[in-house]
């Protein structure tokens, strides 16, 4: 998420806004002079590295110099400034990029901009349209380790910002990277080439999820050769263990984990941090540096009555992953709570587990639904019944088992600060599903 306001613009508008009148040092007015150029080239792409080195001293000369106070308070701000945002600075200059998108000269598109991982969507949507699949692919590659997975799961941010959606409807982005990464491989790769090993320092990954691979792609395309170790038999994380198969093919997952390790990561499975390895055995292996990405793997309770009294309760994570390894047992009659994707990637679970009726309970509407509105189109198509206003209130139960789901019916409240509504449970609603 970038800032709506670019700290270099920030400066220089403050600079800009002191009255002349308030300065009475001619060297003062000089440096102030001097600092808006600087400031003013950082902003539209001619900066140099040497520039912040200048501001610098500048700021130091009319903090010990200055006479004027304003001149004295000017440069601590400047100083401040410099230190809290030196990266942004430095990407000004030395690549040409405004971060936050208020810098017109270096800025992106918005559709980049709204891409958390900044990808040049404008740049890889040209080459599919002319065809070029392959260096679309690169295009994707220098900043996703996992383009075909992400094609695939991804909330497409940047559709919401792309320009065209002003004119008729925003490009179909998400569905084009996958284009670009399905026609490649139709057309067929080459072998990737590993990166050039130029570094000797080891680095140990702990946990070969997405946080893990992509640590691993990024430093191997460095230079480094890292290692990955992984508890489980297959590494991928989330993606390969909890996402489902119908939204991530296993084969496209393997595709991209074997892509990265053809470049340079070396991945071990079947070897828990903590068990098989610790820090300081690490450590004696002589690696320098140590990424812990282990995940997050604990799942949400809704802690009400009966909720761990009787079998057939399940939480989401618990089923998704014992659906993925061919042990999840179910009914025939599935309850799923709950209105995001999680939820929704449950319910179309279960329906391909063959039960004969699939029902999912949400607090609020339709439109408050925070999953995907694609994949809601989809769980509807599938034939899921969705029961909307909606709060479970207890489990019931016999003989250890569950028997049903009791629920209260709520209203909904205005929109509050974030725009939501909050639901209101509605007395005497109370009814067994």
């Amino acid at each position: 998420m970038t800032s709506r306001h670019c700290p270099v613009k920030k400066l220089f508008n403050t600079i800009s806004e002191i009255p002349p009148g308030q300065i009475s040092q001619s060297q003062c007015r000089q440096q102030i002079g001097r600092l808006l150029e600087l400031l003013d080239d950082i902003c539209n792409g001619r900066g140099k590295t040497d520039h912040m080195a200048i501001m610098i001293d500048m700021a130091g000369l009319l903090v010990k110099d200055g006479v004027d106070k304003v001149c004295a308070d000017l440069g601590r701000v400047v100083s401040a400034t410099l230190e809290k945002h030196r990266n942004i600075f430095f990407s000004h200059i030395e690549a040409h990029y405004c971060p936050t998108g208020e810098c017109v000269t270096l800025s992106a598109a918005p559709c980049q901009l709204a891409c958390p991982a900044s990808v040049d969507v404008p740049s890889y949507v040209a080459l599919v349209g002319t065809g070029r699949y392959k260096e679309a692919l690169k295009v994707l590659r220098e900043d996703l380790p996992l383009p075909g997975a992400l094609s695939r799961i991804c909330v497409h941010p940047c559709e919401k910002a792309c320009r065209r959606e002003t004119i008729d409807e925003s490009i179909a982005i998400c569905q084009l990277k996958r284009v670009a990464f399905d026609r490649a491989y139709e057309e067929g790769m080459p072998p990737p080439k590993a990166a050039f090993h130029r570094f000797k320092e080891k680095i140990a990954i702990i946990g070969s999820g997405p946080a893990g691979l992509s640590t691993g792609y990024f430093l191997a395309k460095k230079g480094y050769r890292p290692t990955i170790f992984e508890s489980m038999p297959e590494p991928g994380g989330m993606l390969r263990w909890w996402i489902p198969a119908f939204r991530l093919p296993r084969d496209i997952l393997k595709l991209e984990i074997d892509y990265i390790k053809a470049i340079g990561v070396d991945i071990h499975t079947g070897i828990t941090f903590g068990r098989d390895i610790t820090l300081e055995s690490i450590k004696k292996q002589n690696f320098q540096a140590i990424f812990i990405g282990v995940g997050a793997h604990r799942p949400m309770t809704l802690a009400i009555p009966g909720e761990k009294d009787f079998s057939g309760v399940q939480d989401c994570l618990t089923f998704l992953f014992k659906a993925r390894q061919g042990t999840a047992k179910v009914g025939k009659r599935v309850m799923v709570i709950g209105g995001g994707n999680a939820a929704v990637d449950c319910a179309r679970t279960a329906l391909r587990l063959g039960v004969d009726e699939v029902h999912l309970v949400y607090r609020r509407t339709k439109r408050e639904m925070p999953a995907h509105a694609k994949e809601v189109q989809e769980l509807e198509e599938e034939g899921t019944i969705l029961d909307f206003l909606l709060s479970p209130i207890r489990v019931h139960g016999e003989n250890g088992k569950v028997t049903g789901l009791e629920c209260i019916r709520n209203g909904l409240s205005k929109p509050d600060a974030t725009g939501r509504r909050r639901p209101l449970p509605l007395k005497g609603t109370e009814h067994i599903s």
